[in-house]
């Protein structure tokens, strides 16, 4: 890659000469000094360093973004939407996988910090707080998507989960479901998600008054395994349920995998309604009942939220987002 310096040589100019084209400040160049290096930056296709001019500007127009993956559905709308957003506002994305890992969290925040991004946007991992505690007393911009830590100033945008969990489990009392089988996270995640969707499903089954022998809680995890895992275990103790809540579409849809597997019908005999109206659930046989998170939204007013943190001197409010009930198949007769 050609320098600034080279050019200079070229031209038979300084580089305070080049310069001067290069910011549109050429009034004592001749126009013929001035045309030919523009044909030489053609030429050689020079490229300004944009990192040097972002420290000079103290601004780098870049945001960091760290979620889970990008395997399934819902981050894929919520990264695609958060994209458009950050390119009408004149900002780029980097997008970072973390699998909710520590220490891959700590080491790319560190890498982000390197290419002086003007904020980050992190689906938190519960498991190591003080990587956000020292994110923000050190000063960075941070805005949390998906989640929220309790007792850290950093404002979140969120979906309401105790409210879906409560109108997942209202939807499958409606449908005359009495004996129900939840499907929640495991006993370490005390998340807000974890929680709110568990209080949420045993609040409302409750205020049904459904005894405690009707309502089944398996504590092992959220994706599809799990899920699958799970149901087929109480399937196999012959606890008797006609309903599923899951925590997850994922949960959900390995549930009804063993539901099939043990000669039952889905709904008829097991309904089931998952959590996060991931696109793949549309697909299912039947197709997956669920809650709708709205991806798309919470893409949109994350990075509104925080452009607001970025050019704010004090922290904006967090935004909880309603959900909303997806009923499909998988719940009605």
């Amino acid at each position: 890659m050609i320098t600034l310096q080279e050019i200079a040589k070229k031209a038979g100019v300084s580089t305070s000469a080049v310069s001067h084209v290069l910011n549109g400040r050429h009034g004592k160049l001749s126009s013929e000094t001035r045309a030919n290096i523009e044909e030489l930056l053609r030429k050689y296709r020079y490229q300004r360093n944009g990192l040097v001019r972002a420290l000079q500007a103290k601004k780098t127009n870049s945001l960091g973004v760290l979620v889970p993956s990008v395997r399934f559905s819902f981050y894929a709308h919520l990264l695609e939407a958060m994209e458009m957003r950050a390119r009408e506002c004149g900002y780029h994305v980097f997008l970072i996988q973390t699998h909710l890992r520590p220490d891959v969290i700590r080491s790319e925040i560190d890498h982000l910090r390197e290419r002086r991004v003007d904020g980050f946007i992190v689906v938190p991992s519960h498991a190591d707080v003080s990587i956000y505690r020292e994110l923000s007393e050190g000063g960075e911009k941070v805005v949390f998507l998906d989640s929220y830590i309790q007792g850290i100033d950093i404002p979140s945008v969120d979906t309401d989960d105790y409210a879906g969990a409560c109108l997942a489990a209202g939807h499958l009392l409606e449908a005359g479901r009495r004996k129900f089988l939840i499907l929640a996270a495991e006993t370490d995640d005390h998340s807000p998600m974890a929680v709110g969707r568990l209080q949420g499903f045993r609040d409302t089954l409750k205020a049904a008054g459904l005894p405690r022998e009707n309502v089944l809680i398996e504590r092992n995890g959220l994706d599809i395994a799990h899920g699958y895992e799970s149901t087929k275990s109480v399937l196999r103790r012959q606890k008797a349920f006609d309903a599923v809540l899951a925590s997850t579409d994922m949960c959900a849809i390995g549930a009804i995998r063993a539901v099939h597997e043990a000669g039952l019908s889905v709904p008829d005999d097991v309904a089931v309604i998952g959590f996060g109206n991931l696109e793949e659930g549309q697909y299912l046989t039947p197709p997956l009942s669920t809650i709708n998170q709205h991806p798309e939204k919470m893409g949109a007013q994350t990075i509104d939220l925080m452009l607001e943190v970025i050019q704010a001197e004090n922290s904006p409010e967090s935004r909880m987002l309603q959900p909303e009930l997806v009923v499909r198949s998988s719940s009605i007769s």
